[in-house]
């Protein structure tokens, strides 16, 4: 057993990434070991040190020291630099500690610890001031430090891991010179500068996994790195996080980014902290002017390797389940499982269903499968359907929280981290974001005019709209395990519109449902030709059947009246939306699928279930109502007229167009023979006479 002794510096700017620091280091050290952590701070909140004190546990103690007097670095502030002069009571650190520690190991809280630090914190520094790590941007950012500091110092390091050796900074007085050359010397950092001019390299340099300073590595290739830090090759410089230490974020926040380098490693960390249930609001680093010119230099734009997330041991349970059940669908399960394999939230399983596929997608889900081990697969020997597919696969899940995924759509980067990270704040059943495809975003998949204004609603609180705010669909839509499983919620055994049941179902029942006012999920517009969406006319009539279901259901449940307006307009749309799909698939027009619609009767039933002629006009809200009661009172004779009208109108259109052409033909004709017939036009022949001659032309 061993004792290591730990200092961050924070403030309540820095309450956020200092607490995830903390609770990396605590979740990867040694079980045995001691660590003593200290935190200085500057008029820190109670709430934030309550946070802090929360971490401790048998083997990790939290000190807090207050610094106070921080005013008298007030003329020390650099006007739009990122770093607050808070940072300056490192310089105090051999002071502020207590006297008989002999050595801290300073971080900033801007990192990510992913090894326990007993053989970092025992390096020997004896003899210097502190083990440090190089800083290979001190060789470009803002020219060479040497000129730049009027130093010949072979190297320049970083501050932002510091093991000192307090005993010796005590008996040089470092602080006060510390402090003196940053009020007199050139200085373009608030401490790092300082503490390399004064240090006069009287330092250990240490291995730069120690320090893994990615503001250097992004902007360095291999060779270069390799070279400088004296570290092994390696094929993919990628390789080199994995082994890292120490991770320092010091350039780009992954708090503040969720598309940076390794901001997925830093959410894991984040959502085991006592932090996971506050709201995390992390944008895009692709929407920064500075990264369109070189986006490679800013961007985690790689698939996961099989050794990525070696970190997440089997026997963890994954926060999110994503269910997606496969059918031939060879042409498109790679974009699905690259949506995955490139989430800024890394703690999930993918359960694929293949549903008795005859193309290559099973080959194809074994081979991801083979590569990362949170993806599992289920194999049904025959083709039973997305809604039995998708049962089995929710059967299996281990997740908190259940995302679905067809196989020829995606989610976007950040679509898991945005829905877990709903589920903790808000503790819904249900979360609903919306949905897009590669030209607008699908106004059905989440109408905020309905809802409340509130972090999250129940069926209760909107029961003119409960199914009516989003679609019937899974896509867009996150439900959670432990609910699902005991409200025994299912998806329909139908070929089609097997999904509506269970979304309605789990709206009915949710407690808490809470909507992300994003699109998250991107539908693939590209007709695969094994859409259930584009296959319906081999089962034109099943989605009556659910809605006959769902409606039994809410009468078994003694609730129809309660959300009988809803549940009416919501019918109304789904039926229009079935008639036009059905009118533009293949071998189908408006006129055979009235003719499908009059032959089966199933208008009356339409008619009768809806009761369209029940209500005041206004008792429907839905734009879809007028029309389909233009297709049921229109006759099949009416559409037939239409159809020949419509023929006429273009015939006639056609013919007009060639009298046009005709006329045109004519006037053109005309005008050629008076050109011929005229004056200028003959002695102009006259004078091209011989030309024309000599080159055989007449």
């Amino acid at each position: 057993m061993s004792k290591v002794s730990v200092c961050f510096i924070c403030d309540d700017n820095y309450v956020i990434p200092t607490v995830v620091a903390i609770t990396s280091i605590i979740y990867n050290k040694n079980i045995d070991d001691d660590y003593d952590f200290y935190l200085v701070t500057n008029s820190l909140s109670q709430e934030a040190i309550d946070i802090f004190k929360s971490l401790e546990n048998e083997t990790c103690k939290m000190t807090i020291i207050e610094a106070n007097n921080s005013e008298r670095f007030a003329s020390l502030r650099k006007k739009d630099f990122p770093v607050t002069t808070t940072a300056l009571f490192k310089f105090e650190l051999p002071y502020l500690l207590p006297s008989n520690l002999e050595k801290i190991l300073y971080l900033d809280g801007d990192i990510i610890v992913q090894n326990d630090l007993g053989a970092l914190f025992n390096e020997n520094i004896d003899g210097v001031y502190a083990g440090v790590v190089k800083d290979f941007r001190g060789l470009t950012l803002g020219g060479n430090f040497q000129e730049r500091l009027k130093i010949t110092h072979t190297a320049y390091f970083n501050s932002g891991v510091l093991l000192l050796n307090l005993k010796k900074l005590r008996d040089d007085s470092m602080s006060d010179l510390l402090l003196q050359y940053r009020i007199c010397g050139i200085n373009y950092y608030m401490d790092q500068d300082a503490f390399n001019v004064v240090f006069e390299e009287k330092v250990k340099y240490l291995s730069f996994y120690y320090n893994f300073q990615f503001s250097c590595w992004r902007f360095a290739d291999e060779k270069t790195l390799a070279d400088y830090y004296n570290i092994e090759t390696v094929n993919n410089k990628y390789e080199w996080v994995k082994r890292a230490v120490v991770l320092h974020y010091s350039a780009d926040k992954p708090w503040t980014y969720y598309d940076y380098y390794a901001a997925d490693i830093w959410l894991y960390y984040y959502l085991l902290s006592p932090l996971k249930n506050k709201d995390l609001r992390r944008e895009s680093l692709k929407e920064q002017p500075r990264t369109k010119k070189n986006p490679e230099k800013y961007l985690q734009t790689r698939l996961s390797s099989p050794n990525d997330y070696a970190f997440l041991k089997k026997e963890v349970l994954p926060d999110v389940s994503v269910v997606m059940p496969v059918y031939n669908a060879e042409r498109s399960v790679h974009i699905a499982l690259n949506s995955l394999k490139e989430q800024s939230f890394l703690n999930f399983e993918v359960i694929c269903v293949d549903d008795g596929s005859s193309d290559k997608s099973l080959s194809i889900l074994k081979e991801y499968a083979a590569n990362d081990h949170r993806i599992h697969i289920i194999e049904n020997k025959r083709n039973t359907g997305a809604g039995v597919s998708r049962n089995l696969a929710i059967n299996h899940a281990r997740g908190n929280y259940i995302v679905f995924l067809d196989s020829d759509d995606a989610l976007t980067k950040n679509a898991l981290e945005k829905f877990y990270l709903k589920g903790l704040e808000t503790d819904a059943d249900t979360i609903i974001s919306k949905t897009f495809d590669s030209n607008h975003v699908y106004k059905s998949s989440l109408q905020a005019e309905y809802l409340p204004e509130a972090p999250y609603f129940n069926p209760d609180d909107i029961p003119n709209f409960i199914f009516n705010f989003t679609h019937g669909g899974p896509s867009g839509k996150c439900v959670k395990t432990s609910f699902i499983k005991e409200k025994n919620i299912k998806y329909l055994p139908l070929a089609r519109s097997e999904d509506i049941f269970f979304v309605y179902s789990a709206l009915l029942e949710s407690n808490r449902i809470a909507v992300i006012e994003e699109p998250l999920y991107r539908v693939n517009t590209i007709i695969n030709p094994n859409s259930l969406e584009h296959t319906k006319n081999k089962t034109p009539f099943i989605f009556w059947d659910a809605i006959i279901t769902i409606n039994d259901m809410l009468r078994e449940k003694g609730v129809y009246e309660k959300y009988k307006r809803s549940i009416i307009n919501s019918n109304v749309v789904r039926c229009l939306y079935n008639i036009n799909m059905l009118k533009n698939s293949t071998g189908y027009n408006i006129m055979s699928v009235k003719k499908m619609f009059v032959e089966s009767e199933i208008e009356e039933k339409i008619i009768t279930e809806l009761e369209l002629y029940g209500h005041e006009k206004e008792y429907f809200f839905v734009p879809e109502y007028s029309k389909l009661i233009v297709f049921l009172e229109k006759t099949y004779e009416d559409y037939i007229f239409e159809y020949s009208t419509q023929k006429d109108i273009k015939i006639k259109d056609l013919e007009n167009r060639l009298t046009n052409i005709k006329s045109e033909s004519l006037r053109l004709k005309k005008e050629l023979k008076d050109v011929k017939c005229g004056y200028s036009f003959r002695i102009g022949r006259i004078i091209t006479w011989l030309p024309r001659k000599l080159m055989g032309r007449k």
